[in-house]
């Protein structure tokens, strides 16, 4: 008996979750919109940023030095990444997620399906980590095209219950956005169905210090991504001191997307 106890003595402390600074999932389109050249493009942006020294600085900078980190893919469902939440304590572990990331192959392809993302990432958290911040990172070409909502919807009732059912209220839980406006129902320039901040403003983004940011295509996502994945390490929004012209229209456009998601906030 006194062995059992001590078995299961064992089990129950291994369960508490680990305490760390940031749990970040990163929640990415692999919708058929999405062609694997596109996907590459996307992959790599994580592998490069993982890789880059001064973005490992930023991931460590926290009170207790260490982030846990997951990527999840979104078509017509959901899916985790199977090597599952990894910690981030070191810039050779940050150096072995890239190195993991970079072979890993897309799951599916199919509709798209933001929702389940989303849904998919939020029932992980607070699971082998708990984190003095929990964000939800949603990167994606288009609009939510199944579950009652149709692609040039601008209100999507089964995505902003998503959101919600994840933030929940809580003051330390946000989602953020980027989005790669290259399909002609879904941009920025005045055009298009659907304006992609828009988009995010109605249905996506929310919680503390929440931002979005827009980029004109894939081939400008790994400078995106790095400025993104800062701000969310650092808990610093994007600012405008970035002189150069494409990162300068990148934090414009975060900026917008902080402004409206802090009036959410203070509206609620």
């Amino acid at each position: 008996m006194l062995a059992a106890s001590l078995v299961f003595g064992i089990g129950s402390a291994q369960a508490v979750p680990i305490p760390v600074d940031l749990e970040l999932a990163m929640t990415i389109d692999v919708s058929g919109s999405v062609d694997g050249t596109d996907y590459a493009l996307q992959r790599q942006g994580y592998v490069d940023a993982f890789n880059n020294a001064s973005l490992q600085n930023d991931m460590l900078s926290g009170d207790l030095g260490q982030i846990a980190v997951s990527v999840f893919f979104f078509g017509t469902d959901g899916h985790q990444w199977s090597p599952g939440w990894q910690l981030i304590d070191s810039a050779a572990a940050a150096g072995n997620f890239a190195t993991t990331l970079a072979g890993t192959n897309r799951p599916e392809s199919g509709s798209t399906n933001i929702a389940a993302g989303i849904d998919t990432a939020a029932g992980t958290f607070g699971n082998t980590y708990i984190g003095t911040r929990q964000l939800i990172d949603v990167s994606g070409d288009g609009s939510q095209s199944m579950n009652g909502c149709y692609f040039s919807d601008l209100s999507c009732t089964t995505l902003q219950g998503s959101r919600d059912a994840f933030l929940d209220g809580s003051a330390n839980r946000a989602i953020n956005a980027l989005w790669i406006n290259d399909r002609d129902y879904f941009g920025n320039t005045g055009s298009e169905t659907i304006n992609s901040l828009d988009y995010g403003e109605t249905n996506v983004i929310g919680g503390t210090d929440s931002f979005q940011l827009a980029i004109s295509g894939f081939s400008d996502f790994g400078e995106a991504i790095g400025t993104k994945l800062k701000a969310e390490f650092t808990g610093e929004p994007p600012t405008t001191s970035v002189p150069e012209p494409t990162t300068l229209s990148l934090m414009l456009l975060g900026l917008l997307g902080l402004g409206a998601s802090r009036r959410r906030l203070k509206a609620a």
